[in-house]
């Protein structure tokens, strides 16, 4: 976990993040609170499968709202091991400080390009910030060169990025998902307009409401 406020908040939003220390791959997410196992746990799954590391070490600190994570995870999971580092130890997840490190500072990017192109203030009430944290992870593993020049995506799949992406809170014309159409007649348009949030990590679809 990191957390991120503003100073216009008066409590601070967790953000959960899953890196593979490995190739630098991670995923991040902004939890609803540090007890929101089910749903934590269920992007975790998520992420290891994407990745296919289902054998493995999920390292962690001995914090009581993340090892319900693990061992959520662990049930469905059973290849993969838990290790637990002494709590607040930085030195045992050097790597994870690095990226939470990098990641913040390409949301608080994010947050002004927005503020600035809407004339809105973002606070971590606001429905658009975890779209916001969803994709700055995204962006940095995909796109952030490491040391020997790849990306962590590079490193992971062996092939860079190539899908085209637009600006993150672009305004984009979308066509709805079949069960949010309706009924329209023949001369409505089929498309609205809408802001452009990411994309899947596992298909590449476009993220838009």
């Amino acid at each position: 976990f990191c957390f991120m406020k503003t100073n216009q908040d008066n409590e601070q939003l967790p953000i959960f993040g899953y890196i593979s220390t490995k190739s630098g791959l991670g995923m991040t997410i902004a939890a609803p609170s540090k007890g929101s196992k089910v749903y934590l746990a269920t992007q975790l799954k998520g992420f290891v499968y994407e990745t296919g590391k289902t054998f493995g070490l999920l390292q962690t600190d001995n914090e009581r709202a993340l090892k319900a994570v693990i061992q959520e995870v662990q049930k469905a999971i059973p290849g993969l091991k838990a290790r637990y580092s002494a709590r607040n130890s930085s030195a045992s997840n050097a790597y994870v400080e690095r990226f939470f490190g990098t990641l913040e500072g390409q949301i608080r990017a994010f947050r002004i390009h927005v503020e600035c192109s809407y004339n809105v203030t973002i606070t971590i009430k606001h429905a658009i910030l975890p779209w916001m944290i969803r994709h700055a992870g995204f962006i940095v593993s995909r796109f952030a060169l490491h040391s020997d020049g790849f990306t962590s995506y590079q490193r992971h799949f062996q092939r860079a990025y190539q899908l085209p992406l637009c600006e993150f809170a672009e305004q984009v014309l979308f066509q709805p998902l079949p069960r949010l159409k309706g009924h329209k007649d023949k001369l409505d348009s089929k498309w609205i307009k809408g802001l452009w949030l990411g994309r899947t990590t596992d298909t590449g679809e476009n993220i838009c409401g």
